[in-house]
């Protein structure tokens, strides 16, 4: 899928709910990305460096699927915003940043079937 595909289901899945300010497909770098925030873009060390520790993290979680069960998400909570991260295959994040208040449980469901529409079938389609 080229880049311009990912920026594109970055922007659909923040479209979903008014809590998703931001959304990046990460795979050895940020594939795409779209942010609703006035914010400046992603210096590219700083892009680089949060690809690198979302693989990392990703990793050390799914290593214990073998104990737990498969990961659904990882939720990062900082101060002005929570991080979701919904691994997608063994190489692929997405990140969906959110805004409080939200409702947990909707916003795993809504980006789940995203995915599942925008990434799973593209990955399959490609092959």
């Amino acid at each position: 899928m080229p880049d311009a595909e990912y920026d594109q289901f970055c922007q659909e899945l923040v479209d979903l709910d008014e809590s998703m300010v931001a959304a990046f497909v990460l795979s050895n770098g940020i594939r795409g990305s779209h942010i609703k925030l006035d914010v400046p873009v992603l210096k590219e060390e700083d892009a680089q460096r949060l690809s690198r520790q979302t693989a990392t993290v990703m990793d050390i979680v799914k290593s214990n699927e073998r104990l737990f069960g498969e990961v659904g998400f990882v939720l990062v909570r900082h101060e002005s915003v929570d991080g979701m991260f919904f691994p997608v295959d063994s190489s692929t994040t997405v990140l969906v940043g959110l805004v409080r208040p939200y409702d947990q449980d909707e916003i795993e469901q809504a980006v789940r079937a995203k995915i599942e529409e925008g990434l799973a079938k593209k990955a399959v389609d490609s092959i």
